[in-house]
C-alpha cells in the first residue's frame, strides 16, 4: 500500500466518523488552548508578584524635628510645611544598623500661575532618580 492509498483511506475513516474526528480535534484544540491559558496566567502572577514586591515602599518615613503638623498630614496630605533635612543627614540614616536601603524625596509647592493653578498650595513628590528602588519600575 503506498503513502497516497494510505492518505486516501485516513481521509475516508475521517469522513465517516466526522463527529468522532471533530470531537477529538476538539477536545484536543481546548487542552492546547487550557495549557497555553495556565502558562500564561502563571507567567503573569509571577511577573505581577515580582513586580509587587519591588514596587513595595519603605518601612520607615524619617522626618526633621520641628515641623508643627502631624507626620501624616505632611505625608498623605500633602500639607504645605517648609522642613529641611540637611544632606548629612539624610546620607547618615542609610548608614543606620538594620537600614537595608534609604532614599530622599523631596517635596516642592505647586505652582500658582495661570497654567497650574489648583486653588491650594499642594506638595508635589519628587525623587532622586539614582537612589530611588520605590519607583525604578514605573520609570523603566
Amino acid at each position: 500500500m503506498s503513502v497516497v492509498e494510505m492518505v486516501i483511506l485516513i481521509l475516508k475513516a475521517l469522513r465517516y466518523r466526522c463527529w468522532q474526528t471533530s470531537g477529538i480535534i476538539s477536545l484536543v484544540t481546548l487542552a492546547v488552548a487550557a495549557i497555553f491559558a495556565v502558562t500564561l496566567l502563571n507567567q503573569g502572577i509571577k511577573n505581577g508578584s515580582e513586580q509587587a514586591k519591588d514596587r513595595l515602599g519603605a518601612d520607615l518615613l524619617v522626618i526633621p524635628a520641628g515641623p508643627q503638623v502631624a507626620p501624616g498630614e505632611i505625608f498623605y496630605g500633602g500639607a504645605p510645611q517648609n522642613i529641611y533635612m540637611p544632606q548629612s543627614v539624610a546620607e547618615s540614616i542609610g548608614q543606620v544598623p538594620g537600614v537595608k536601603r534609604s532614599t530622599a524625596q523631596f517635596f516642592t509647592q505647586t505652582l500658582t500661575e495661570d497654567c497650574c493653578d489648583v486653588g491650594e498650595a499642594l506638595r508635589l513628590v519628587g525623587i532622586d532618580a539614582d537612589s530611588d528602588w520605590i519607583t525604578a519600575s514605573w520609570r523603566q
